[in-house]
C-alpha cells in the first residue's frame, strides 16, 4: 500500500509539472526602437510574414513594422517602415487588422472611439456605435484594447479602468492591491458593419506598490476564442521607487453574464455578475528590475501545434513615472495543455540589437 501511494503521488506530481509546463507564457527578451521612430508607440496588430501595424498615440500614426521571430519566440531582426497619418484623435491606444478586410485597420482611442481607417490614406472610413454604458469612461481610462478574432466576424474592445456607472474612484491612485472591474465589449460583423453583442464584466489584479493604478491596456483573441489579456500596474513603493508590473491571462468569456443587459447596463456597483475566467500566464517586469510601461499586445505567428509568438510594445509615454522607452518585448506561448497554468517564470534573454529604421512619409 505504500509503494501504492508513493506511485499515485508521484503520478499526481507528475501530471501537475507537465500540464503547468505545456500552458504557458514565456517572456523571451526585449528589442529597443529608435525614439524619434518609435515615440507613444502603443498599439500592435500582425499582418503576416513577419509584417505588422503599430500605431503611435500622439503623432497620430500607423507605422509598419518587420519583425522576424525565431522558432523560440525570440526576435531576431527588427526594421521600421513607412507610416500612415492619421485624422487626429484623442490619445489613439489601440489598433487590430484582419485579412478579410485587408485595406482597412480599426483604431481605438481614450475618447471613447473606435473606427476603421485606410491603410492607404489614413482616412475614417466609418465609426463602430458604441453601447451606452462603454461611453461613460473616465478621461484617460477609454479604449486601450482591440482586437479582431481570426475569421475577421468579431471585434473585442474595453476600458482600461471602470467606467463612471461601475464605480471608478476617480482618483489618481489608489492603494496595494486595488482592483478594477471593466467590460469586454463584443461586436459581431452583421451585414457590413459591427454591432454591439454583448458586454462581460473582467476584474484586474490588485496595484503591486504602495499606491498606484491598475488597468486593461490590451486583448489578443486567440484561434480558439480564448483571449490574452494584458494588465499594467503603474506604482510606487514605501520608499518611493517607481516601477510598472506585466500581468498577462488567459481569458475565456464562457459562462460569463452579459452585462450589456439590465440591471446590470445601469452600473455594475452593488452588482454581481458572473465574471469572466482568468488563468494567470506571465506576472513580472519586462526589459528591467523596475518593468516598463508593456501596453499592446497581439498574437505573432503560429511555431508549431499550439504554439505562438506574443508581440508587445512598449510605450515610453508612461504618465510621467519615466522608467521606459521604445521597445519591442516577445513571449512564447505555448497551449498544448488543459488550463491548469501556475504563473510563468521570468527567464530574461539579452536584446538582438538588430533593428533598422526608414523614414516616416504621411
Amino acid at each position: 500500500m505504500r509503494v501504492a501511494a508513493s506511485h499515485v503521488g508521484l503520478l499526481v506530481l507528475l501530471l501537475a509539472s507537465t500540464a503547468a509546463h505545456a500552458q504557458r507564457l514565456t517572456y523571451r527578451g526585449f528589442e529597443r526602437l529608435p525614439e524619434r521612430q518609435a515615440q507613444g508607440l502603443s498599439g500592435i496588430t500582425h499582418v503576416g510574414d513577419g509584417a505588422y501595424w503599430g500605431v503611435l498615440e500622439r503623432e497620430a500614426k500607423l507605422v509598419q513594422i518587420q519583425i522576424a521571430t525565431r522558432d523560440d519566440a525570440t526576435i531576431a531582426s527588427v526594421k521600421l517602415g513607412e507610416a500612415v497619418r492619421l485624422a487626429k484623435g484623442s490619445d489613439i491606444e489601440g489598433v487590430a487588422w484582419t485579412p478579410s478586410r485587408p485595406d482597412m485597420a480599426m483604431i481605438s482611442t481614450e475618447s471613447p472611439d473606435v473606427a476603421e481607417v485606410s491603410l492607404q490614406t489614413g482616412r475614417r472610413i466609418a465609426a463602430l456605435r458604441l453601447p451606452p454604458p462603454m461611453e461613460k469612461i473616465v478621461q484617460n481610462q477609454g479604449l486601450e484594447s482591440l482586437t479582431y478574432a481570426a475569421d475577421g466576424k468579431t471585434l473585442w474592445t474595453a476600458n482600461e479602468r471602470a467606467l463612471v456607472i461601475d464605480g471608478n474612484p476617480q482618483v489618481p491612485a489608489t492603494p496595494f492591491l486595488s482592483a478594477t472591474r471593466v467590460r469586454l465589449a463584443r461586436f459581431d460583423l452583421i451585414g457590413q458593419s459591427f454591432e454591439p453583442a454583448g458586454q462581460f464584466e473582467y476584474q484586474t489584479g490588485g496595484v503591486h506598490g504602495a499606491g498606484g493604478q491598475i488597468g486593461l491596456c490590451d486583448l489578443a483573441v486567440l484561434p480558439d476564442g480564448r483571449l490574452l489579456s494584458l494588465e499594467r500596474s503603474a506604482a510606487k513603493g514605501l520608499s518611493g521607487n517607481k516601477s510598472i508590473r506585466t500581468r498577462i491571462y488567459l481569458v475565456d468569456v464562457t459562462g460569463a453574464t452579459d452585462v450589456s443587459q439590465p440591471p446590470y447596463d445601469a452600473g455594475l456597483v452593488n452588482q454581481t455578475p458572473v465574471k469572466v475566467s482568468k488563468t494567470p500566464l506571465y506576472d513580472g517586469f519586462v526589459c528591467d528590475a523596475d518593468g516598463e510601461n508593456l501596453e499592446g499586445l497581439c498574437l505573432g505567428p503560429p511555431l508549431g501545434r499550439e504554439r505562438w509568438a506574443v508581440i508587445g510594445v512598449v510605450d515610453n509615454t508612461d504618465g510621467g513615472l519615466g522608467v521606459s522607452k521604445p521597445a519591442l518585448v516577445s513571449f512564447e506561448l505555448d497551449l498544448k495543455a488543459p488550463p491548469t497554468t501556475l504563473p510563468a517564470s521570468q527567464p530574461v534573454t539579452a536584446p538582438v540589437s538588430n533593428v533598422s529604421g526608414a523614414k516616416h512619409s504621411g
